[in-house]
């Protein structure tokens, strides 16, 4: 683990420890959410809940899902610019949250549009619906096992 010398820490603001907490908040947030969502309440929705009725409410917990993904990986990514700007480039952490977000975008703005167009017509297209659900939960996966890692190395440094 690296130690910060006096000089470092006097030459830091007193916001970047702010800002750095926020961050984590924000990751931890992120996480969790994706994994309630994910993990418990959509699987504890198709449990209980007709399919139909299950897939809508499910659908909606992940919109929200999605947004409020955004809204914390851009106040991971802003913490990452101001703390490590001259290492930014090199910062694993950083690439890892931009993998994540770019799978959220993904998710947010073309597949979750085009699984919401199919279900107007289930019948017909329940093929294609089924093939995009299946992309959508790997991807779902692999930001779910990317914000662990992210949480983990963020836990690892404290």
């Amino acid at each position: 683990m690296r130690t910060e010398t006096m000089t470092e820490t006097a030459q830091k603001p007193r916001w970047h420890a702010w800002l750095a907490r926020l961050s984590f908040l924000a990751l931890m947030v992120w996480a969790v959410t994706t994994w309630i969502t994910g993990y418990v309440f959509a699987p504890l929705m198709f449990a209980k809940w007709p399919k139909i009725e299950a897939g809508l409410i499910t659908g909606e917990l992940l919109q929200a899902t999605y947004l409020i993904s955004l809204i914390c990986a851009l106040l991971v990514l802003i913490d990452y610019r101001v703390r490590h700007a001259q290492k930014l480039l090199h910062n694993k952490n950083l690439w890892l949250t931009l993998i994540a977000l770019f799978i959220v975008i993904i998710q947010y703005a073309v597949i979750t549009p085009k699984m919401q167009a199919l279900k107007a017509n289930m019948l017909s297209n329940a093929s294609a619906f089924m093939q995009l659900h299946g992309v959508s939960q790997v991807l779902y996966l692999i930001t779910s096992l990317v914000l662990a890692v992210l949480v983990w190395r963020r836990l690892k440094l404290k």
